[in-house]
């Protein structure tokens, strides 16, 4: 009888722990559905290297964006917390060569940008760049679209101003280093041509220019007053003085679609461009400026100058003919739907202002 007895309480034990195991399992499964959808829809507002993506009121949509290399613990952490909870991410080419090993010698790059052994391209649904051959440096088989944090810079609605004169033949914009003779801004703003280009400029052909940045670093010109140096604006004061200026010079190279270039398109300024860029090729055409190189300064500044004389630019209607919060925020909008159904409703999607 004592046998039987036992053998009965055993198995209510028995029928108790596992009723209690299903209990929890299921109170476990409904907390994480439900805590996971809260953080769904409620993005939190993060800071480089992730960026909110909004909507046409500046709401954060549904998805977050990694737009450069992680080497925080803190941001791997939030990397791997945020994907637990349900989080998608898109990744987007804003730092030199990223998602690739960068090549800048200065810092940085020392080593792939990687996150527990494995590229970024593994932790993404899709892929915003700004690569001539995005096949070199995305993986194959991500989803990619061609726009960049560039093509939302009417962010700061910025206007052409008629009523400034031109004050310069040239602009350029080159931030210091330590040294004027390496430094992270040595390498991708590519101060050896621009300094190139600067003394071809006012040597040879006897234009004024401006330098923004650098302005202790040696520059030999046989009439320095045909250069003035400023180590940096404010804001809008530099806006100005791209508004001032006949023409902006960009000779960066491992440069990810430099944000000052659509700048001074939607002030309705030409660029003279390196042709090796990186990024921001894709704004360079018969309405906006020319490509140049170390070779062929004088040839293409004295041609882009006749242009600018024959009033044949149009860079701010090509630009918003292309570009802008609205019209990419559309294409934005449209791949983000296509790689995640679930996306926030909304008219159009936009990198803010960083």
């Amino acid at each position: 009888m004592e046998n039987n007895d036992d053998e009965v309480n055993f198995r209510i034990i028995v029928l108790i722990v596992s009723v209690t195991c299903l209990i929890v399992s299921i109170v476990l499964i409904v907390y994480n559905y439900f805590k996971k959808e809260e953080t769904y829809e409620t993005m939190p507002n993060v800071s480089w290297p992730f960026i909110n993506l909004k909507d046409q009121d500046g709401n954060n949509v549904n998805m977050l964006c990694i737009r450069g290399p992680i080497t925080e613990k803190k941001d791997e952490d939030f990397l791997r917390h945020s994907l637990s909870k349900g989080v998608k991410y898109i990744g987007c080419s804003s730092y030199l060569s990223y998602p690739n090993q960068c090549n800048n010698p200065a810092y940085g790059c020392e080593k792939p940008f990687l996150v527990d052994g494995k590229r970024m391209e593994e932790y993404v649904v899709g892929w915003c760049h700004c690569f001539r051959d995005p096949e070199n440096y995305i993986k194959e088989g991500l989803p990619r679209i061609l726009i960049s944090e560039s093509d939302f810079s009417d962010n700061m609605k910025l206007e052409p101003d008629k009523s400034k004169q031109k004050q310069y033949d040239f602009i350029c914009y080159c931030p210091k280093d330590k040294s004027c003779n390496n430094g992270w801004h040595f390498h991708n703003k590519n101060w050896l041509l621009t300094k190139k280009t600067i003394e071809v400029l006012c040597n040879h052909m006897g234009l004024k220019g401006l330098l923004v940045g650098r302005e202790d670093c040696e520059i030999d010109l046989k009439y320095p007053e045909l250069l003035e140096k400023k180590e940096w604006f404010s804001y809008y004061d530099f806006i100005d003085k791209i508004r001032e200026s006949k023409m902006m010079i960009i000779s960066s190279t491992e440069d990810a679609s430099p944000r000052v270039l659509t700048e001074a398109l939607t002030v309705d300024v030409p660029v003279l461009v390196n042709e090796k860029i990186l990024g921001g090729w894709k704004y360079i055409n018969e309405k906006t400026g020319l490509f140049y190189n170390g070779n062929n300064i004088i040839e293409k500044t004295s041609l882009l100058l006749n242009i600018i004389r024959k009033n044949e630019l149009k860079p701010r209607e090509y630009y918003f003919s292309k570009h802008g919060i609205k019209k990419s925020g559309k294409e934005l909008k449209d791949f983000l739907k296509m790689i995640n159904p679930e996306l926030t409703e909304c008219d159009y999607v936009y990198f803010p202002v960083s």
